[in-house]
């Protein structure tokens, strides 16, 4: 299963806020580390004013599903496929 290209999108932003957090660490200065993370967060949340709902919990599960996105774990039940793409919440 291919990781989708939001959910990369997410890890590398994660990665760059990690890096902002070490270079404020080092220079005493933390701000760029907290615009960006208030950016972060208002772009994860506004996923669902611009994106379906279930388009949006999708993303969320992906994100938090580690072991599924490196291919080491067994498929999580919540990123199966539903028959006949009839899928509730």
């Amino acid at each position: 299963m291919p990781i989708p290209y939001g959910v990369i999108v997410f890890y590398l932003a994660l990665a760059l806020w990690f890096g902002l957090l070490v270079q404020g660490y080092r220079r005493g200065a933390y701000t760029p580390f907290i615009l960006f993370g208030l950016a972060f967060l208002l772009f994860l949340n506004g996923r669902y004013a611009f994106d379906q709902t279930a388009n949006s919990i999708a993303f969320f599960i992906g994100i938090y599903d580690v072991p599924d996105n490196l291919g080491v774990g067994k498929l999580a039940a919540a990123l199966a496929q539903c028959a006949d793409n009839a899928c509730t919440v």
